[in-house]
């Protein structure tokens, strides 16, 4: 494109060809017809009579040139004719080198070149019609496209740049960023809001936002900055709102209010750092937990005044009373024939039963049974709830209450296994035989059937003196005076009998050998055998004179019962009833004093302050560090200091 300069001597060229660059010279002549070139040296390849360009060897037209000094061909653009004199008036169009006629481009018509084609047409001679271009495009009069507006593209202009391009054509590229947008006109950006700048490349400053970030933020309980996009403000721990202006909505907590309050039982949650402040009668991180056992009120500070196992109400410190107790600290008993919570409930026991105060249950008297001890035990059973077994032989019944044989006719004895004395028959062998004596009569009918020793029709009559055995056929032996057994002969009676014959036991209090011996039995439910002066014990004692009481760990009849008392206590030996050690309650002792009570029966107050804790037993304080005293009420603060040399600097 023209990028080479001429070599030619200015003073001497009129021009220089624009093409091949060689010089004309004023005063040089063509050369000859049929040669070209430098020194018109080379002949020409036309057809004869033809000239050919005297430069580069072209064809030229047949026109006659008279003393060129330059080829009318190589005239510059917008000069025609001999020496190229004359200048073209074409409007700007070429025209013949030769005849300078005009030569219009498309798109223009006139002698001159100095009309554009009407509207509509275009081309040569403005003879073509143009399409129709949207969206303000022209017809171009040369080509017969359409000149797009900016911001528009396609053959008729019918499409709007593409994203990211913009201007005539949309050759150009928009360079917005941060999803501005483009105008597909001028390509100036519009930032997204929170963005601003030339290129929409430049965030918001601090405190501002929106388009252009021409907004300024407005923020309460912040740092003051907000969203460079929205304007949210960035609010601190405990604020939500679009200027922070409002605490965090019930149940939330936090930055943002994001976390979620996890305070139960109607707790106020803390909006900045979510801690709970608990309502009465609660405590906890999360006030989850009721009041410990013993405690009520505000922070749990209240000391319920409970006693007997009465719970507290967390809240307001009101005793709920375990069943078998009211009052307004449960220290009431249940009066006779009430029971359960609050006492409402009628006991139901009979036959002298004791009710429990606490669920009703009814604790028979020996020889009853039953829910409400309605039922007499059944035959063959014994004492408390009928648990025990009858040991009566022989068709004895036992006494329903303490188990004591009732022996049917003929038998006698603890169990009834034996059977009635010779001479005795019917119940209790109270009856004597009407043969009066011995095993001549039945025990069990009464029947005579005489044994030795023993005579008359009824049996009635021993052996006359001297006499005795069988039938009273044999002779006694025995000095004067001397009682002669009327059934053995022996001289004398044998222990436990005593009479003339021998027939009758020793009177109730003796025993033994001519009846001389006293019974050692204590008096109270106990029967001295005659011969052998043994005891039958009451319940709670053994040994041979029941002089023993039941050893530790056992009780009742015979001793045979073992003792169920826990944490030292004793168990009573005729009834197994437990007598608690201080500090402990309960049908086994097996119950601790609840807190703040001490001593026999749990039934005195403990005196201990300052979170002294107290014995159960004796109720003496055990104190916390820093208190002293028999109820820790005295500080033990003098001698905690701290010397003020200590706290001096050092120096060197």
């Amino acid at each position: 494109g023209c990028s080479e300069e001429c070599q030619c001597v200015q003073q001497n060229t009129l021009e220089c060809h624009r093409r091949h660059g060689t010089c004309c010279s004023v005063l040089s002549l063509e050369c000859n017809p049929g040669t070209y070139g430098t020194g018109c040296e080379k002949k020409c390849a036309c057809p004869s009579g033809v000239s050919c360009d005297h430069v580069t060897g072209d064809f030229c037209p047949p026109v006659l040139r008279q003393n060129p000094v330059c080829p009318v061909s190589d005239c510059p653009e917008g000069r025609f004719g001999p020496g190229c004199i004359h200048p073209c008036n074409c409007t700007g169009a070429p025209c013949d080198k030769v005849t300078g006629q005009c030569q219009c481009p498309a798109g223009t018509s006139g002698k001159h070149c100095e009309n554009l084609c009407p509207e509509g047409f275009w081309g040569p001679g403005c003879t073509e019609t143009c399409p129709v271009c949207e969206n303000g495009g022209v017809c171009d009069k040369h080509n017969g496209s359409c000149n797009c507006r900016p911001g528009f593209m396609g053959r008729f202009c019918q499409n709007s740049c593409p994203s990211g391009r913009f201007g005539q054509g949309c050759q150009m590229k928009c360079v917005c960023e941060n999803n501005a947008r483009c105008d597909p006109v001028s390509g100036r950006c519009t930032c997204a809001p929170g963005w601003t700048g030339h290129n929409c490349r430049k965030a918001c400053d601090a405190g501002h936002w929106g388009e252009d970030c021409a907004e300024t933020c407005d923020c309460r309980n912040g740092d003051g900055s907000c969203d460079a996009v929205t304007g949210q403000c960035n609010c601190e721990a405990g604020y939500t709102g679009t200027h922070c202006h409002q605490k965090c909505p019930a149940g939330m907590f936090g930055l943002g209010c994001r976390h979620r309050c996890q305070c139960d039982n109607k707790a106020l949650c803390d909006h900045v750092s979510g801690a709970c402040t608990c309502q009465v009668g609660w405590t906890g991180t999360f006030c989850e937990k009721p009041c410990p056992q013993g405690f009520y009120g505000l922070d749990c500070q209240e000391k319920c005044l409970c006693l007997n196992g009465g719970s507290c109400d967390h809240v307001r410190g009101v005793c709920s009373c375990p069943a078998g107790w009211i009052g307004p600290f449960c220290n009431q008993k249940c009066p006779a024939g009430f029971y359960g919570a609050d006492c409402r409930q009628r006991c139901l026991c009979q036959n002298g039963a004791t009710c429990n105060k606490t669920n009703g249950k009814c604790t028979c008297a020996s020889g009853w049974m039953g829910t409400a001890c309605e039922l007499e035990c059944v035959a063959g059973r014994f004492g408390a709830d009928c648990q025990q077994q009858c040991e009566c032989e022989n068709g004895g019944q036992c006494d329903r209450q303490t188990g004591r044989c009732s022996c049917s006719a003929g038998w006698i004895g603890e169990r009834c296994g034996k059977a009635c004395e010779p001479g005795l028959f019917g119940a209790g062998c109270e009856e004597r035989c009407q043969c009066v004596h011995g095993d001549s009569c039945h025990h069990e009918t009464g029947e005579c059937q005489c044994p030795p020793g023993w005579r008359g029709k009824l049996c009635d009559k021993a052996c006359l003196p001297g006499s005795y055995g069988k039938s009273c056929m044999q002779r006694c032996n025995c000095a004067q005076g001397t009682s002669c057994h009327h059934v053995s002969g022996d001289c004398g009676c044998p222990p436990g009998f005593t009479g003339n014959g021998c027939e009758q036991t020793c009177l109730p209090g003796t025993f033994g050998q001519n009846c001389n011996q006293v019974c050692q039995c204590s008096e109270t439910n106990q029967l001295c055998h005659p011969v052998s002066g043994s005891c039958y014990c009451a319940p709670g004692f053994h040994g041979p004179k029941c002089d023993q009481i039941c050893g530790e760990g056992c009780y009742g009849p015979d001793c045979e019962r073992e003792c169920q008392c826990e944490n030292g206590g004793k168990c009573v030996p005729s009834t197994g009833a437990c007598e608690c050690p201080a500090g402990f309650i309960g049908a086994r002792c097996n119950i601790s004093c609840p807190p703040g009570w001490f001593g026999a029966d749990c039934v005195q107050r403990c005196n201990c302050s300052n979170g002294g804790v107290c014995d159960s037993a004796t109720g003496n304080c055990t104190c916390g560090l820093g208190w002293t005293g028999a109820h820790c009420n005295k500080g033990e603060h003098s001698h905690l200091y701290i010397s003020c040399s200590l706290m001096q600097p050092l120096h060197t």
